[in-house]
């Protein structure tokens, strides 16, 4: 009943942002994220049935968990820092890597025009930049790993717009690692807490689960 009660909890919530918020533009810049909450990203998950009770002296197993995802590496960390601020524990889940579009200048030369690129761009105020140094896209600079085509295309605009030359947009499946928040047992009180931060991080979702071992 815990679980079917955090499910129906997160629903009513994710209602209230919806008609308190008005869904903005979503700015794509790889540490902006824009402020929208739709309630059909909070999901449900079948049911499952509970488990036997633990054996006498054992810690009983929390009855539900809340999920919040996917980040990636820095929007994970920034999540991190808000829950932390607000004294929320929680635990990190891997849910490994998928497709990214990575928005890049093309290699140069040598590591030398690469580093006076690079001085350019800081110059045109482009930030986040950086000379890549792996094997195959050696002296390229990175601009920016993006979830979806359409915000990479929109990134590699805005880059032209600004006098960016050879900005160029590749998919690629070893960039972009991603993770979830796992959250046991929350009360009404910190659903309520965690669907106001979820506002500020596009594209994440919360959801009732399950708790995984060791939650």
């Amino acid at each position: 009943m815990r679980w079917l009660a955090l499910l129906l909890l997160l629903a009513n919530l994710a209602l209230g942002a919806y008609l308190a918020f008005r869904p903005l533009p979503l700015v794509v810049m790889p540490d902006i994220r824009a402020l929208e909450l739709n309630p059909e990203r909070v999901k449900a998950l079948p049911r499952i049935e509970s488990s036997p009770a633990p054996a006498t002296g054992a810690k009983p197993a929390p009855a539900a968990c809340l999920e919040w995802g996917n980040f990636a590496a820095a929007e994970l960390e920034r999540a991190q820092e808000l829950l932390a601020k607000q004294q929320v524990k929680s635990r990190v889940r891997e849910l490994g890597r998928v497709a990214a579009w990575w928005v890049y200048v093309t290699p140069l030369r040598s590591r030398d025009e690469a580093e006076r690129r690079l001085r350019e761009l800081d110059e045109l105020g482009v930030r986040d930049a950086s000379v890549v140094t792996d094997d195959r896209w050696r002296n390229a600079i990175s601009l920016g790993i993006f979830k979806t085509e359409e915000t990479a295309l929109a990134h590699q605009a805005r880059m032209r717009e600004s006098k960016v030359r050879n900005v160029a947009v590749v998919q690629r499946g070893d960039l972009l690692r991603l993770s979830s928040l796992v959250i046991a047992d929350p009360s009404t009180a910190l659903v309520g807490r965690v669907t106001e931060l979820a506002a500020a991080f596009a594209g994440t979702e919360l959801k009732a689960i399950a708790c995984p071992p060791g939650a």
